[in-house]
């Protein structure tokens, strides 16, 4: 908050209060990265990755600790076991934090001021996974990875071209 005085001599005079500062996009982030790793999010090293570089990413083999969706829910550990079915629904998803927004994957970009993306953005400082999410994955797991490009325009990648991978039909004899 702004703090300024105004009018009266030595001894009187009136505080005003101006409107709360609002957070620079460097400070949204910074404010996401600091929930997540409070909340047991792991930063991850990508050797051979520079700028521009993309890398599949490469499964996890192993178990681990699946987080409450919830902050009532505990965690529990989890063998490396795939199970049945379930497994099938596991969503991974890339949130990169550009300077003016964030977007999902290759999506569409989305501003951290839409009051539209502020129960999303909250799930996160609180180290959950968003409803959205969630959904998307149908009762499975969702691997979320946050990726740091705050400095940086949002930039749309190019899809690449996919032939077509489908059946076809006989026509005639």
């Amino acid at each position: 908050l702004a703090r300024f005085f105004a009018g009266g001599s030595e001894r009187s005079g009136q505080q005003i209060v101006g409107p709360p500062k609002k957070k620079s996009s460097n400070e949204v982030v910074e404010d996401l990265f600091k929930g997540a790793r409070e909340h047991g999010a792991v930063p991850l090293d990508r050797p051979g990755r520079g700028p521009g570089e993309t890398s599949k990413a490469k499964a996890f083999i192993g178990g681990g600790y699946r987080l409450g969706a919830a902050p009532e829910e505990e965690s529990a550990y989890v063998s490396g076991e795939r199970r049945g079915p379930r497994s099938q629904q596991d969503v991974h998803v890339v949130l990169k934090l550009w300077k003016t927004g964030f977007s999902l994957d290759n999506g569409d970009l989305r501003n951290y001021s839409d009051p539209g993306n502020a129960n999303f953005l909250e799930a996160i400082r609180r180290g959950e996974i968003p409803l959205e999410l969630r959904q998307r994955s149908r009762g499975g797991q969702v691997n979320l990875d946050m990726e740091d490009h705050r400095d940086e325009d949002f930039s749309k990648p190019k899809v690449a071209f996919k032939a077509f991978g489908g059946e076809g039909q006989k026509l005639g004899t």
